[in-house]
């Protein structure tokens, strides 16, 4: 993403933060996320029904708003504490992406690859 020549996409690329998986912690890591999430300085990118989960678990559920748009069939979700004012960015940000077709051509490349690479 942060490669792309697009250039919303390039920059939410390099804003990207990635977490590390920490086999010590309960939830693999997601607690250093909530804590972010929760400063209103991130959201979090994962498994809709993980994330809705590990949130309710950890008492912060009432807290945090799960996306419900889609930008590829997946199952993952974005997830923003609840009344950051940011998500409506996200909200335009991802609505072009799936108008323009993007998520769709995403997936028919990946899948095109993946066929070719499985026949040789």
């Amino acid at each position: 993403m942060a490669a792309s020549a697009d250039q919303a996409l390039s920059t939410l690329g390099r804003k990207v933060d990635f977490v590390d998986f920490d086999d010590r912690l309960k939830y693999l890591g997601s607690e250093y996320c909530r804590d972010k999430v929760l400063s209103d300085s991130h959201v979090h990118v994962d498994g809709r029904s993980f994330l809705l989960f590990v949130y309710k678990v950890l008492g912060h559920s009432s807290e945090v708003y799960g996306l419900r748009e889609e930008v590829y069939p997946t199952h993952f979700s974005w997830l923003f504490r609840k009344n950051t004012p940011w998500k409506y960015k996200f909200d335009v940000g991802l609505q072009r992406l799936v108008e323009m077709g993007l998520p769709q051509k995403w997936y028919l490349d990946i899948m095109k690859e993946r066929m070719r690479s499985n026949s040789t």
